[in-house]
């Protein structure tokens, strides 16, 4: 088709020679589906109520997996209990360093998370745990999934002081 500016209609034009690129799907192999890399750049915790404490964390968890497994999960794994104290659905945030580094893994660009978690205040004296999780499951973070499980984040119960003088 050729527009044709004087008569303000297109003009079929059959001779014209034209290349078509045929877009080609990726389409991922098993071994894709096993790349599981992540960080946990950070991690705080503060109190909010008398009841709750905010524990922030920020990082990323890229992994082919999230292809078939699109729901990401924080999960806080109490260490000193034993289970689980809370789950939250991660708020993805864009991470071009991650993608750069791991442009091969899908979802790539958008693997980071930084957003706080409340807590009971209770445990936040804990040994506790991160987990970065994709799933199928949008409801709960169950079924088919994929986990990191970050290292442990472990709380100074040290009673430390220093007399400087007197």
């Amino acid at each position: 088709m050729q527009s044709d500016k004087a008569l303000t209609y297109y003009v079929l034009q059959p001779d014209v020679a034209t290349t078509v690129n045929l877009y080609q799907p990726y389409v991922p192999t098993a071994q894709d589906y096993k790349q599981n890399f992540s960080s946990l750049d950070g991690h705080s915790i503060r109190q909010v109520s008398d009841s709750e404490a905010a524990l922030h964390v920020a990082g990323w968890h890229a992994s082919g997996a999230s292809a078939v497994m699109p729901n990401g999960w924080l999960i806080v794994f109490d260490n000193t209990l034993g289970h689980e104290i809370k789950r939250v659905q991660i708020k993805p945030v864009n991470r071009p360093d991650v993608q750069a580094a791991y442009s091969n893994v899908y979802g790539s660009l958008q693997s980071g998370f930084d957003q706080d978690i409340l807590i009971p205040l209770a445990n936040a004296g804990d040994d506790l745990t991160i987990i970065a999780r994709y799933s199928r499951d949008a409801v709960s973070g169950e079924g088919q999934r994929i986990d990191h499980w970050f290292d442990r984040m472990n709380v100074d119960h040290g009673n430390h002081a220093y007399v400087d003088s007197i």
